[in-house]
């Protein structure tokens, strides 16, 4: 099974207040922001990316976006498509899933009930809740409505999946309890209450259920009571799955691949956690109503009580609802995790001041559309003035023919890459073993920086250093005949590459290069190029990892895709065994493994 690192996927920020810059008089246009997307760094004489050049970079087959100006929508347009097999042309009305963007509404809501008294957050959601209780434990007191909403209640299930069109669908009961159809765990208390920050999207199920028994309303009637219609928001709705008239208007989710999802996107019955579908002009609705509130305006939203309580962080960065200043003084966001298990098919970004009136909604329909949102987002603050989301400049350094061909040559980088590097026009050309040739641009005698994805290197004569935002990696120069394990299997020399592999494993089990994680990726980065290949990497993992469920897992969907329908039978099996005994994997991505590797069990055995 491939797994994902955090990163459905809707990401809310909004920007440090202040003034409107003097330089940005006017806002600036669609045709602007298409031709000026950036890199995290700007590199002197490299020109700007455009949007269209962007979205085929990332697979993303329609991207739609608000701008917010004076403290109101300046213009919202669509590019791409809908759907790359059914077309439909994206326009600022076409609806989009926000994913875990859901929860800012939903906790909106509750501070509106608790706006007008009708909601004390700093009570135990046991002493308000009436349909369901959260189990009793020792923690179980502590958790309040408050901690449910900046996540220091300690509540399980980070993130929810969603269902397949046409499946059975869990009740909000069947949900809080994990009784089938659900495909997670219970909600229950794990941690200490405000203690520390876990992510819980099963707490704002816990909120949901908590809001209709205060309101005694419906979920969906009281958020569009509380948030929608108060702000307008006449093209949002929490319909899972969406009636045939507002389906026709919605895009498809599409893989990092760009293909549409099979079902073109998900069900998802948790509504308070992920069921809202909008478009970028509703979420910058959103957003000013936020700055509104924040600045107290007459006939505001929230109190500016309130929504100064919202942006209060705990424990280093937790609003309610929002991330508080991880990005600098001044700042909160709302970042949400890839699905455990699978693909969310859509990716959204808001942007506002809290003072200036001014922001960007940006949705997507691709897996990719995170990083492009950020590049939109980078290009529109360049020309708007916004310094704080300005990527730095560097200047380019000029070096000579001579000092570039010195460089050139092959560096392996941690135990299993080889970096190839050849002298070009004005800088270095790169290549990894299985990525596409990059260009490197000079800023020092030694130093250079490739744009995408960003990174840093410094090459001298006795090797390469590599700097990512996220790693670090050197080596030395390599000699001729040096090589590594992946070389050779890629060369097709499979001895010698496992010979290779279980020679780094034996010197230091704990090398990245033959983590399992790190294998298993390496697995499907091969499977649609080199299947044979992959299936080496993914033999070679459960060798190295025999207790792993997920090393078995992906080796059974190789093998089944290889035809070898037996052995992919056996692999399941190993991973039902295993997932009974295992404490390692979180429990929603156990849950969803078991799920799958038993729904393979009864297409195999013919069941």
């Amino acid at each position: 099974m491939r797994t994902f690192s955090p990163s459905v996927g809707a990401l809310l920020l909004l920007l440090p207040a202040g003034p409107r810059p003097a330089s940005a008089a006017e806002p600036p246009s669609p045709a602007a922001v298409e031709r000026n997307l950036l890199p995290a760094t700007v590199v002197e004489g490299v020109k700007p990316w455009s949007l269209q050049e962007r979205m085929r970079r990332h697979h993303v087959p329609g991207v739609s976006i608000a701008l917010i100006e004076g403290g109101q929508v300046a213009w919202a347009r669509g590019w791409g498509v809908l759907d790359t097999e059914k077309g439909g042309k994206v326009g600022p009305r076409s609806l989009f899933q926000a994913g875990s963007v859901t929860t800012m509404v939903t906790a909106l809501a509750a501070l509106r009930l608790a706006d007008q008294g009708k909601l004390a957050l700093d009570a135990s959601v046991n002493s308000l809740l009436r349909s369901w209780k959260l189990p009793q434990g020792p923690f179980t007191p502590g958790v309040t409505v408050e901690r449910v909403l900046n996540h220091t209640a300690g509540l399980s299930v980070v993130s929810f999946p969603g269902y397949p069109p046409g499946a059975r669908l869990p009740t909000l009961l069947q949900t809080l309890n994990g009784q089938p159809p659900a495909n997670t765990p219970p909600v229950r208390c794990e941690l200490e209450p405000g203690k520390s920050l876990r992510t819980s999207a099963g707490g704002y199920q816990l909120l949901q259920q908590l809001l209709v028994d205060v309101s005694g309303q419906g979920f969906e009637a009281l958020v569009k009571d509380l948030v929608l219609a108060p702000l307008g928001m006449e093209d949002s709705s929490f319909q899972q799955p969406l009636a045939a008239d507002l389906a026709a208007q919605a895009a498809s989710g599409h893989t990092a691949e760009g293909k549409p999802l099979p079902e073109h996107a998900r069900v998802f019955p948790e509504l308070a956690a992920a069921g809202l579908w909008t478009t970028p002009t509703d979420l910058a609705r959103l957003a000013i109503a936020v700055q509104r509130s924040r600045a107290g305006a007459e006939g505001t939203f929230l109190s500016r009580a309130m929504a100064t309580r919202m942006l209060t962080p705990v424990l280093d960065w937790s609003g309610l609802g929002v991330i508080v200043d991880q990005r600098g003084p001044g700042t909160f966001e709302q970042v949400t995790a890839e699905q455990p298990a699978g693909t969310g098919g859509f990716k959204a970004l808001l942007v506002a001041s809290t003072d200036g009136g001014y922001g960007l909604a940006v949705m997507t329909n691709g897996d990719g559309g995170a990083t492009l949102a950020d590049e939109i987002l980078r290009g529109v603050a360049q020309l708007a003035g916004w310094k704080e989301f300005t990527p730095p400049r560097l200047k380019r350094a000029r070096l000579s023919a001579g000092q570039l061909q010195a460089l050139a040559g092959r560096y392996r980088v941690g135990s299993d890459e080889v970096l190839a590097v050849e002298a070009v026009s004005g800088g270095l050309r790169g290549r990894s073993l299985l990525g596409d040739a990059f260009e490197l641009y000079p800023i020092g005698t030694d130093t250079f920086v490739r744009l995408d994805p960003p990174a840093r290197y410094v090459l001298d004569a006795a090797g390469v250093q590599v700097q990512t935002p996220s790693d670090e990696g050197r080596g030395p120069r390599l000699g001729k005949g040096e090589t590594v394990p992946l070389e050779m299997l890629l060369a097709g020399n499979v001895e010698g590459a496992l010979a290779g592999y279980r020679k780094l494993h034996r010197i230091e089990k704990g090398d990245p290069a033959i983590a399992e994680m790190r294998l298993n990726e390496l697995g499907y980065e091969l499977l649609p190029r080199a299947p044979d290949k992959a299936l080496f990497i993914f033999r070679l993992n459960t060798e190295l990892y025999p207790g792993s469920p997920n090393a078995w897992d992906s080796q059974g969907e190789a093998l089944l895709a290889a035809g070898k329908r037996a052995e992919a039978l056996e692999c399941y099996r190993k991973v039902v065994e295993l997932l009974s005994r295992d404490s390692t994997l979180p429990s929603t991505t156990r849950v969803l493994m078991r799920l799958n590797a038993e729904a393979k069990l009864h297409e195999l055995e013919g069941r």
